[in-house]
């Protein structure tokens, strides 16, 4: 019994140096592809920034590509908990949709990979980029429906076809992303949303 519960206290130990280890790869390779891009950042640079060995990484990682794909879904995973969070700490449908556009534009800014992944340029070389893509984008796609269908509920919104509305809100919040990435003023960026939800709610809005 002593021999199998040691055997276990050290698995433990093991998966949580290897956790570390991992933790660490993605902290540095987040870095360097924020700074240089996915594809000017090689293996052995996120190697030496995190002070192990090439062959260490490709222990955890079959390749930088499998590591950009580990960044991209970390930073996929921040952007949906504070979305949440936001959307969570308002009352009305209106505010909820508010609230989910500023914290997505904010946050986009913070997260450059997650950023680029969106780009299309990337595709050209990446094409394991587009499973992110469709799957954050099903994800937003969800979101915004459950916020629409409590404004039906509360007799907020008049909506027909909820499931092409919640697609056009999602389309047109991607296609301003440039635009609002490229704004350095925090203020005006939230003044350019209020204008484009004050055209969308005069469209869905009950009169």
């Amino acid at each position: 019994m002593t021999k199998i519960l040691i055997q276990s206290f050290s698995s433990k130990e093991e998966l949580a140096v290897k956790q570390e280890k991992s933790d660490v790869i993605v902290a540095v390779a987040r870095t360097l592809f924020g700074k240089y891009g996915l594809r000017k950042t090689t293996v052995d640079e996120i190697a030496r920034e995190a002070r192990v060995g090439k062959g260490t990484i490709y222990n955890y990682y079959k390749s930088k590509e499998d590591i950009f794909l580990a960044v991209v879904e970390e930073e996929a995973q921040i952007l949906k908990k504070e979305i949440k969070r936001v959307v969570d700490a308002e009352a009305t449908p209106e505010k909820k949709i508010r609230s989910y556009v500023i914290a997505r534009m904010r946050l986009l800014g913070q997260l450059a990979n997650f950023y680029s992944a969106f780009k299309n340029e990337y595709l050209d070389y990446y094409g394991f980029i587009e499973k992110i893509r469709k799957r954050y984008t099903d994800y937003e796609i969800l979101t915004i429906k459950e916020i629409l269908k409590e404004g039906i509920d509360k007799k907020v919104f008049l909506i027909k076809d909820l499931n092409l509305t919640a697609f056009a809100v999602v389309v047109a919040m991607k296609g301003l992303e440039y635009y609002w990435a490229m704004e350095k003023d925090p203020q005006e960026t939230e003044k350019k949303i209020d204008t484009l939800l004050k055209v969308f709610f005069n469209g869905i809005l009950v009169k």
